[in-house]
Order: structure tokens, then C-alpha cells, then sequence
């Protein structure tokens, strides 16, 4: 009979390595010779750190800190140093700097998934500048009139069904949105083909959004725990790392496999992609590359457009305004073109406003220090996860009077708010430094087009219930994309026939 070892001394001894491990990472520094003092922070326990003060949703519990502690603050989490800045003013000055422009690379999605070569997640080097060279072309403002054929059919198609299915509004902006994103990249059309590539994009996009949190994964933090058996108590992120890993191969192999297809047989429609293959560019470039737009685009886009709808039902009065100026600029007999937006100013301060008031992403992407560093008389160590706070930003009551209040007119009038200088949002929601995001024009084009559009052609008012009671939708900056009614309807039988004869005649 061969001898048994009883699975709770196999726990017991995982737990004790797991235990050492832990313990040995918290002793790993790197060096200090001018012994400064790491930033300001709350205090840490023995071997956790912070660990156990820092949820996965952060945003509350760094804001609560800032009171304390104030623009920088550093926690560590086991043996991973965290540092999160809270202003414009500091957050531009570190990040312009190179040794800030690498990327955090989680365990789950580097090691486990093996996208550690997406844009989004690459460190910053050659290859980045790659990237960066390749797809600055299809970002900048000058390339941009390519996609408004596409941007165009698009919006048509979103405002016939706000005529048809209004109550499917987010749904409906979110598969527009994706439907625009697979034809500029892959000139992908067909509807079965879109819905595969969402799928897959979507599944890999929400673990990222995921693993980026602070705390999110335990493995992030002790990566040797990704060697633990499947059967092991707490390894749930294998199998959740094993679906991702699933999803990314087919978002960086199939569709420029189809656009490989199709040019074969002469029949690839005009893309990204099937230029750069037609370039002879590295088909493994081109592959990280493009899978990693759906990623950067479609999250924050969909988030910025149910801020919108949220904002325009909430404040009907500022509706009006807007649509008094698209009235006399833009007229009921043609819809909102690009070249209007510079003649479109309280609309420009409406998309402003809304990037503001309640950002797509609350700590943005986080940075990763590349090499020790000594800033703002601190010492942060090589491999310091750095966060910039887009949430503390857009609430600086400095730069915004009353920050939770949804008003446009701050970035119109500065006498409105005496001694408060509006910061232009922009400077910070799509990321700083040399990692700010390249689409951050083709956001704006599309969004603006999109908020122009749906304001010109249709009311947007608080939704009522069986007694005809207005149902007020809740403001909850801590949800997201929380699901809310409201009514929409067409401003005129004008407006509702220029929508079904511009559909007729882009089918």
C-alpha cells in the first residue's frame, strides 16, 4: 500500500510557502542612499501593508486620504509600492518624464492572458514607438475625414432606433460604437462576424478593466501564486485568466486572418489593417496593435454617452440651450457636421462638462516607474505603481466651483465662478505624458457628432411612471453605465423623416 499524505498538511504547507513568500517580498527594496522619505500615506501593518485598507473600488478611500494625506499619496500592498496623485499640476510634471512611461504589467493579463504586448500595456520603447508611428496616421485630427462615411452611417443607424426602441438607448450607442470600431479596423461589416468580434474584445476588455484596480487579484501582488494547483481554495483567477486568455487570441488572430482572406480573393474592404498588411508592416505588430483599440475606444466612449443622456435628462434646461444653438447654426433640415462644432460653442462646453463631471475611468490607466526615482523630495521606488486620480482632478475646487454640479457654463464664462480658472478636461481624461491616449481625437469627433445629432433631432426628459410621476434617475458616481430611464422623442415629424430618409439612403 503506497503511503497517502493527508490534504491538510498539503494546505498547511502551501500556506506556510505562500506565507514565506509573502514575508520575503515585503523585505525587497531597492536602495536609498539619500534616504528620503517614501510619500505620505496611511499607515501600514506588518507583512499586508495596506492591503487590507485598500478595496477594489477605490475611489471613496483615496478620496477620504487626500483629505489627510494631500496630492501624493503611497501605499504598499505586500511587496508592491503604490503611489497615487491627486492634481493636474503634479500628475503632468511627473508624467512627462520617461522613467514614469511604462506600463503596470499585472500578472493576470501579462503571464496568464500573454497580452503583455498591447498597446495599451506595453512599456514604453521601441516597440511602442512602433506602435505609435503606425497608428498615428488613422488618430490624428488631419486623418480623420476618412471615417465620416462611417461615423456618418453610424449615427444614422443610432438615431433610427432611438425612433423605434428609445428604452434600448445604451445598447444600441454601445453596438454603433463597436459596429464603427470593427469596419475602420478590420472592415468588418457582416453581423455575425461584429458580434464575435464584441464577444470575444468585450470578455478581455472587462478582466483588464479588472486587473488594472488596485488589489483586484491576489496574484498581482504574490505572481507565485499563479503555480498553485486548479483544485487549490482561492484560484478562481486561473479560470478566469483562462477565458481571457481564450478571448485575446482570437481578438489578435482572427480578424486580420479574415482581412488576409479577403484580400486574397480581392474582396478586403478599406481598413486599417488590410493598409498596413498591404504596407508590408510586421503582421504580429499589426495584430497587438489593432486588438487593443476596441479596448481603449469602446469602454470610455459608452461611458461618455450614458453621462450624456444621464446629464440631458437630469437638466433639461441646458438641453434646450444646446438645441437653441444647433437651431440657428445648423437649422431642422441637415444634421450636424464637424465643420459646425467650431461654431457650436455652449455645445463644445456641454461635451466638456461631460467628460468632467463624471470620468470614464477614475484612476486611469496606471503607470509603472521604470527606473528609482526622487520627485517632489520622495523617494519612489523602480516598478512603484503610479495612478493619476482623474476623479480628485475633475473635483478640484480650484480649477471647478461646485465640482458635483453638472454646468457647462463654467468653461463659457470665468466671471460665473470669480477666482476659479476651468480646467480644460482634456488635459487629463485621456491619460498625460507620453502614454496619453493617440484616439483621443477620433473620441471627441464621434462623440461630439454623436451629442449634436441626438440633441438636434430628438427631447430628452425624465421618464414617468404608471401615475404619471417623473422617475428622477439617481446619480451614482461610483456605478457604472448604471442602467436608468428616461423618454426620448422626436422634436418634430420633420426631424423623425430627415432620420428614416437619411437611413434610405445609406442602407
Amino acid at each position: 500500500m503506497e503511503p497517502t499524505v493527508d490534504t491538510s498538511f498539503l494546505l498547511l504547507a502551501a500556506s506556510c510557502l505562500v506565507f514565506v513568500v509573502f514575508y520575503r517580498s515585503t523585505r525587497l527594496s531597492s536602495p536609498n542612499p539619500k534616504r528620503f522619505p517614501f510619500p505620505p500615506g496611511p499607515p501600514r501593518e506588518f507583512i499586508f501593508g495596506n492591503t487590507r485598507q485598500v478595496p477594489s473600488a477605490p475611489r471613496n478611500k483615496y478620496d477620504e486620504w487626500k483629505k489627510i494625506y494631500g496630492d501624493i499619496i503611497y501605499t504598499r500592498l505586500f511587496n508592491r509600492h503604490n503611489v497615487v496623485i491627486n492634481s493636474y499640476k503634479m500628475a503632468k510634471e511627473a508624467m512627462d518624464r520617461a522613467v514614469y512611461s511604462d506600463r503596470y504589467h499585472t500578472v493576470i493579463m501579462d503571464k496568464m492572458v500573454g497580452q503583455g504586448q498591447a498597446f495599451a500595456a506595453i512599456n514604453y520603447g521601441q516597440r511602442w514607438k512602433t506602435y505609435r508611428r503606425l497608428m498615428s496616421p488613422y488618430m490624428h485630427k488631419a486623418g480623420l475625414e476618412r471615417y465620416i462615411p462611417v461615423h456618418r452611417r453610424g449615427n444614422t443607424w443610432y438615431l433610427q432606433t432611438l425612433l423605434d426602441r428609445p428604452e434600448d438607448f445604451m445598447k444600441n450607442f454601445k453596438l454603433k460604437t463597436a459596429k464603427n470600431l470593427a469596419e475602420i479596423v478590420y472592415g468588418i461589416t457582416g453581423e455575425s462576424a461584429v458580434d464575435e468580434y464584441i464577444y470575444h474584445s468585450e470578455h478581455v476588455m472587462r478582466v483588464f478593466l479588472r486587473a488594472i484596480l488596485p488589489g483586484s487579484f491576489l496574484v498581482n501582488i504574490v505572481p507565485q501564486l499563479r503555480y498553485l494547483p486548479d483544485w487549490f481554495p482561492g484560484t478562481e483567477f486561473k479560470r478566469i485568466a483562462a477565458g481571457a486568455k481564450r478571448s485575446y487570441h482570437y481578438t489578435i488572430s482572427a480578424p486580420v486572418e479574415d482581412v488576409k482572406s479577403k484580400m486574397a480573393e480581392g474582396t478586403a474592404g478599406t481598413s486599417i489593417t488590410s493598409d498596413l498588411l498591404e504596407r508590408g508592416e510586421d503582421e504580429d505588430v499589426i495584430k497587438k496593435m489593432n486588438a487593443s483599440i476596441y479596448g481603449a475606444a469602446v469602454d470610455t466612449t459608452v461611458s461618455s454617452m450614458h453621462t450624456f443622456m444621464l446629464a440631458m435628462t437630469l437638466h433639461p434646461e441646458i438641453a434646450k440651450k444646446a438645441q437653441a444653438e444647433l437651431d440657428a447654426v445648423v437649422g431642422p433640415s441637415r444634421f450636424p457636421t464637424r465643420d459646425d462644432q467650431v461654431r457650436l460653442p455652449y455645445l463644445n462646453a456641454v461635451f466638456l462638462e461631460v467628460t468632467r463631471w463624471k470620468p470614464p475611468a477614475a484612476l486611469g490607466i496606471p503607470h509603472c516607474l521604470s527606473e528609482d526615482d526622487e520627485f517632489q523630495g520622495y523617494f519612489i521606488p523602480r516598478g512603484t505603481i503610479v495612478y493619476n486620480n482623474i476623479w480628485a482632478m475633475s473635483r478640484n475646487e480650484a480649477h471647478y466651483e461646485d465640482p458635483n454640479r453638472f454646468w457647462p457654463e463654467r468653461f463659457l464664462d470665468p466671471g460665473l465662478a470669480p477666482g476659479k480658472h476651468a480646467l480644460d478636461p482634456r488635459l487629463y481624461i485621456f491619460g498625460l505624458g507620453r502614454r496619453q491616449c493617440i484616439g483621443k481625437h477620433f473620441a471627441e469627433a464621434s462623440l461630439f457628432l454623436t451629442f449634436a445629432s441626438v440633441l438636434a433631432t430628438f427631447d430628452i426628459a425624465k421618464a414617468r411612471d404608471e401615475s404619471g410621476r417623473e422617475i428622477v434617475p439617481e446619480v451614482d458616481f461610483d456605478a457604472h453605465l448604471k442602467p436608468f430611464k428616461c423618454s426620448i422623442k422626436p422634436r418634430s415629424g420633420a426631424a423623425a423623416a430627415l432620420i428614416r430618409d437619411a437611413v434610405a439612403a445609406n442602407p
